[in-house]
């Protein structure tokens, strides 16, 4: 049988099983930014707005984004969307 030993950075074992991370957003519209809490493990990412196509897009210094677009919401860093999830 294949083990299931996850490392801390292993995300992509987080959206396969059914333990999907939980984000918060503290929004300031004021600001244009957003606080990003990644629920699961206690880290938030302070990012502002960047341009998007559709949807409201957010992004921090390190290269981590929050696009949420049509109910729903893509974390990710760089160029690779990395948690999916819907906006409840």
């Amino acid at each position: 049988p294949m083990s299931s030993k996850t490392t801390p950075g292993d995300l992509d074992h987080n959206i396969k099983n059914y333990k999907r991370p939980e984000f918060s957003v503290i929004y300031d519209a004021e600001e244009g930014t957003a606080a990003v809490k990644n629920e699961t493990t206690g880290k938030t990412y302070d990012m502002k707005t960047v341009v998007s196509g559709s949807g409201a897009k957010y992004q921090d210094k390190d290269g981590n984004y929050f696009w949420e677009h049509q109910g729903g919401f893509v974390f990710g860093k760089g160029d690779r969307d990395l948690i999916e999830g819907k906006l409840k």
